[in-house]
């Protein structure tokens, strides 16, 4: 048998007996893209499929190994797989990569065409309608030049934009996966309290990320409701400032500020009266389709398409975000499950994994 790579070598001879190979995050820490990962590793084995995830992160499991995040990985997997693929012949394997950074535009463009064209990538931001002409144009270029038999896109604006580029190769499809497993949490609320709760969930607690996330609207809100108290769930502890609502809020406003740190929102989701997306800055917003299952009303910003059930404000509008908060924590009703049908797509995620492994 020909080795791969020195010292790769026994891990990856292993892998490529696989069927499907995922690259990308899982939890921890608990993002967007990890928890969806993470949920779609479920529905895989549900559906017996033989899978194998190189993870972003430092956890490692049954079928999952930790890159570390070292870029020499990225460079190793390739020259793995290039072999395996040409010399050894393992031709049913189809790669799943899970992409959010620029750089990773320009290897899928050479894994595509080198090592094979059984790839699925799904893009998980909108980031390509952010950057400069020049870079913008090179990542379309290379997006255009792939050989990848399936591109999910989970934001509705790129998948419409990309249809001009690679018609019939694009699917939008919302990273929500109901998760197999509840754990329901309660968060005592004394009786007497007329307080009223809502949550709003972000990736990383930071000074440049404020404005993206629309939290000084929140921090204004809590100003403006004595009675509010926000439940701020962050996925990233390590990178986040865990000053930063001490420095940003006055003290009346921040002892009504709640922060958990990679936490499970779903775990949560059922103690809130209203769950708030106020992103200058999205993509989708899985977190908001996560509320709208539990029975959770949601208030999101305009700044993209929204699920169904979502009420929104226009994006950075404060006043509008204001007025629409008030009137929707006075309603008595809650929706009860807005939304509890209509949200398999799993199902189409598995039909693309299994018509790419049949192409």
């Amino acid at each position: 048998m020909i080795k791969p790579l020195r010292g790769f070598s026994k891990a990856y001879d292993n892998v490529f007996e696989r069927k499907f190979i995922l690259v990308g995050p899982y939890p921890p820490p608990r993002g967007g893209i990890s928890i969806h990962i993470e949920r779609l590793l479920d529905v895989l084995a549900e559906a017996g499929m033989d899978f194998h995830l190189f993870n972003h992160g430092s956890y490692e499991g049954r079928h999952i190994t930790a890159t570390k995040k070292k870029y020499r990985w990225w460079v190793g997997f390739f020259l793995a797989s290039l072999i395996q693929r040409r010399l050894i012949r393992r031709e049913h394997v189809v790669f799943h990569f899970h992409l959010f950074a620029d750089l990773q535009f320009a290897y899928l463009l050479f894994f595509t065409r080198m090592v094979s064209n059984r790839v699925i990538i799904t893009i998980h931001n909108e980031d390509l309608f952010r950057r400069s002409g020049p870079r913008q144009q090179v990542i379309v270029w290379a997006v255009r030049h792939m050989h990848a038999a399936k591109i999910i896109t989970v934001s509705k604006n790129l998948n419409d934009y990309l249809l001009d580029i690679i018609a019939g190769r694009t699917s939008f499809i919302p990273a929500y996966i109901r998760p197999r497993h509840r754990n329901p949490i309660t968060i005592p609320r004394p009786n007497d309290s007329n307080e009223e709760w809502i949550a709003c969930s972000v990736w990383r607690l930071r000074e440049d990320y404020v404005d993206r996330y629309g939290l000084d609207l929140c921090f204004t809100l809590l100003r403006d409701f004595p009675r509010l108290v926000l439940f701020l769930f962050v996925g990233d502890k390590e990178n986040s400032d865990v000053n930063l609502v001490k420095n940003r809020c006055t003290e009346g406003v921040r002892r009504r500020v709640r922060v958990y740190f990679d936490c499970n929102l779903t775990d949560y989701i059922g103690n809130f009266d209203l769950f708030v997306r106020p992103n200058r800055q999205d993509g989708y917003g899985v977190s908001i389709v996560e509320a709208l299952d539990n029975g959770v009303p949601v208030l999101a910003s305009d700044t993209c398409y929204r699920a169904d059930g979502t009420v929104l404000f226009q994006n950075g509008n404060y006043g509008e975000f204001k007025a629409k908060t008030s009137e929707m924590l006075d309603k008595s009703a809650r929706q009860n499950g807005a939304l509890a049908t209509g949200l398999n797509f799993e199902n189409q995620l598995l039909d693309i994994y299994r018509t790419v492994s049949q192409s």
